[in-house]
C-alpha cells in the first residue's frame, strides 16, 4: 500500500511536474512571442528611423543644394547690381556734364540772342534812317526837278 501511495504520488507528481513543464513551456514560448514581436517592433522602429533619417539628410542635402543655387543667383545679381550701379554714376556724370554744357549754352544763346535783338534794333534803326534820308533826298530831287522845270520855263 505504501508502494501504491508512493507511485500515485509519484504519478501525481510526475503530472504536476509536466504540467508544470507545460506551463513553463507555454510562458517561455509567450514570452519568445514577446521578445520576437518587441524585436520586430524594435527592427520596425530602427528600419523607420533609418529611412527618417536618410530622408532627412536627403532633406536637408536638397535645401543645402537651394541654398548654393540662391546663393549663387543673389551673387549673380550683385554682379548685375554692381554693374548697374556703375552704369547709373556714368549716367548721373553725364547728365551733370549735359547739364553743365546746357547751361553754356543756354547763357551763350541769351548772350547771342540779346546781341542779335540789338542788332535787329540797329537795323530797324538804320532802315528807318535809310527811309528818312531816301525821303529827303527825293523830296531835294523832286525840288530841284520842279526848279529845273521853272527854270526852263522861264526860258521859254
Amino acid at each position: 500500500h505504501a508502494l501504491r501511495i508512493q507511485t500515485d504520488e509519484f504519478s501525481y507528481l510526475k503530472k504536476k511536474a509536466e504540467a508544470s513543464e507545460n506551463e513553463a513551456r507555454r510562458v517561455q514560448d509567450q514570452m519568445k512571442e514577446k521578445f520576437d514581436a518587441e524585436n520586430r517592433a524594435k527592427e520596425k522602429l530602427m528600419e523607420e528611423i533609418i529611412q527618417s533619417k536618410e530622408q532627412a539628410f536627403a532633406q536637408r542635402e536638397e535645401m543645402r543644394e537651394e541654398a548654393q543655387a540662391l546663393a549663387n543667383g543673389i551673387a549673380c545679381r550683385d554682379e548685375q547690381l554692381v554693374k548697374l550701379q556703375g552704369a547709373v554714376d556714368v549716367s548721373r556724370k553725364e547728365c551733370k556734364r549735359l547739364a553743365s554744357r546746357y547751361e553754356d549754352v543756354s547763357s551763350k544763346y541769351e548772350e547771342c540772342r540779346e546781341q542779335l535783338a540789338s542788332l535787329l534794333d540797329k537795323t530797324v534803326a538804320s532802315k528807318n534812317k535809310s527811309d528818312e534820308l531816301m525821303n529827303h533826298y527825293m523830296n531835294i530831287e523832286d525840288q530841284l526837278r520842279k526848279h529845273m522845270q521853272s527854270v526852263q520855263c522861264e526860258k521859254e
